[in-house]
């Protein structure tokens, strides 16, 4: 074993005594015991790989974000198109293709026969008609059906809680057009609920997520 090695071994040794007696220690020895690994022990490392749903876009149990640009309105369009590919398997150029699996595409405020229409224009395009089949059955769309704007954030413990157990069975990625619709107000009550702790939250469950911020 290298010293590299040999050092890191003491670091994680170090942290599970903190986890294990943290509550007895005084400040001054938990932070004698949590010794920061040195650039030399990280990089001995190996780096773990991830495991991408869509090469170089998605990847499993994480987050990505995309920024759009002010004045751009396609981003709707643009999410769907992006649903129906991981749904069906369907190539989504320039990342490639995935699997066809269970995914959800999630609005907040938007217009509903838009989205419809949209749905029906991009399902016609898809030639295949296996693949049209398995993009349109996995394919799942929510909105928020409450008129006020207010409603629409889940950033709130019992619409948050209820998101998440409205999600399907198997569901790989969610989808949300517009992320800026899922964010309330800050507050320091007990039933605030960060966006952010959602994201974490469906990544625990083993969920992708493509959020697209304005």
């Amino acid at each position: 074993m290298s010293t590299a090695e040999k050092t890191l071994e003491e670091v994680v040794d170090r942290r599970a005594l903190v986890e294990m007696t943290g509550d007895d220690l005084e400040d001054d020895d938990l932070a004698e015991l949590w010794v920061p690994p040195t650039a030399a022990e990280i990089l001995s490392q190996p780096l773990s790989k991830p495991t991408y749903l869509l090469p170089g876009l998605v990847v499993e149990a994480r987050n990505t974000v995309i920024t759009v640009a002010k004045g751009v309105n396609c981003s709707d369009v643009f999410a769907q198109v992006l649903g129906y590919s991981l749904a069906g398997g369907i190539q989504f150029s320039p990342f490639g293709k995935s699997e066809p699996m269970p995914t959800l595409i999630a609005y907040g405020s938007t217009d509903w026969h838009l989205v419809k229409e949209h749905l029906s224009l991009i399902a016609n395009q898809i030639e295949n008609q296996d693949e049209r089949l398995k993009a349109v059955s996995n394919l799942r769309v929510s909105r928020h059906r409450h008129k006020s704007d207010d409603d629409d954030e889940v950033s709130y413990a019992r619409k948050n809680r209820l998101f998440r157990n409205s999600i399907p069975k198997g569901c790989k990625v969610i989808i949300f057009p517009n992320g800026a619709t899922c964010i309330g107000p800050k507050s320091s009550e007990d039933y605030y609920h960060p966006f952010s702790r959602l994201l974490s939250d469906l990544n625990g469950m083993g969920i992708a997520t493509v959020t697209f911020y304005h």
